[in-house]
């Protein structure tokens, strides 16, 4: 059941939080993991409830709270944000929801930019690190 399976995930998530040192933070810290996590619930309770209204509360808590956010939980959370802006009527938000969608699009927009441009400069560090490793000299002689 996938209900308990991320229930599960949570709690143990829980359990572990105040220590840093835990296994399951070896590679990315508790909030990260939180991050991933909250992302899985977004995804089911939309895939499998419908509950665009339920998504968008994780998300927004995500977007507000968190000083970072990895990329796929961000790019989740604007894209919940936005299905929430369709879903709603414009006489329940305090402000134009076309504007507010057009933000959140702009937003996407400019996070999916800078994500190709870092990954470009990864890129272009790793190629020259092999450069500087292709010419090493070789000891095969030796």
């Amino acid at each position: 059941n996938v209900d308990e399976l991320l229930d599960n995930a949570l709690k143990l998530l829980k359990s572990v939080m105040n220590m840093p040192s835990n296994e399951l933070f070896s590679t990315i810290g508790p909030a990260g993991r939180m991050q991933q996590l909250d992302c899985q619930f977004i995804k089911y309770i939309k895939a499998t409830r419908g509950d665009v209204t339920e998504a968008a509360r994780i998300a927004i808590r995500m977007l507000v709270e968190d000083e970072f956010i990895l990329f796929e939980p961000y790019l989740t959370a604007i894209g919940t944000m936005i299905e929430y802006c369709d879903s709603v009527s414009s006489e329940e938000f305090l402000c134009d929801s076309a504007n507010v969608k057009r933000e959140l699009f702009s937003i996407r927009s400019l996070v999916g930019l800078k994500v190709k441009q870092h990954s470009a400069k990864v890129s272009e560090s790793q190629s020259h690190n092999l450069d500087d490793l292709a010419s090493l000299p070789h000891d095969r002689d030796q």
